[in-house]
């Protein structure tokens, strides 16, 4: 068992409670906007029922999403999971992982101080989600990802 192996899998996500606040912040959106229409006498009978169906049908996707996004380590490389779309980077496909300064954090009271990315051999930079500085230590779990490249390369070459 290689030294890499040890420290595998690594998962990053958002913090049970800020999802908890994410729902209850997309609840309270949702109730705004229905509770107005329900009552209310002008929007046709079809919409009053539709409505809520889709605020719940939304709120159910937004719940079962928020639990996957995330970045995930293992032997294989490091896949980004979005809300959307899903990208994987190889072992031998990284160049570089790098902590960067968040051009974000100078204009949002909440966003973090420092971001990190994967460089990709072909040019492509993807942030790693949640491997920040409001999640966990950006700096030594860059670092630490960096060494498991290193000894994912040294083992494959």
């Amino acid at each position: 068992m290689s030294g890499s192996d040890e420290l595998l899998p690594r998962v990053y996500r958002l913090r049970a409670t800020r999802i908890g606040i994410l729902m209850t912040t997309m609840s309270l959106f949702c109730l705004a906007l229905v509770v107005p229409l329900v009552g209310d006498d002008l929007p046709p009978t079809w919409l009053k029922a539709l409505l809520p169906l889709v605020c719940a049908a939304s709120l159910c996707w937004l719940y079962l999403t928020a639990k996957r996004v995330g970045t995930l380590v293992d032997s294989r490389g490091i896949e980004i999971r979005g809300f959307v779309r899903r990208t994987r980077f190889g072992w031998a496909d990284i160049q570089d992982i790098r902590v960067v300064p968040n051009p974000a954090a100078a204009r949002q009271q909440l966003a973090p101080a420092f971001i990190s990315y994967v460089y990709g051999h072909n040019g492509a930079r993807a942030q790693l989600m949640y491997v920040d500085t409001l999640h966990v230590d950006a700096e030594r779990e860059v670092a630490l990802l960096c060494a498991i490249l290193r000894q994912q390369v040294h083992v494959a070459s």
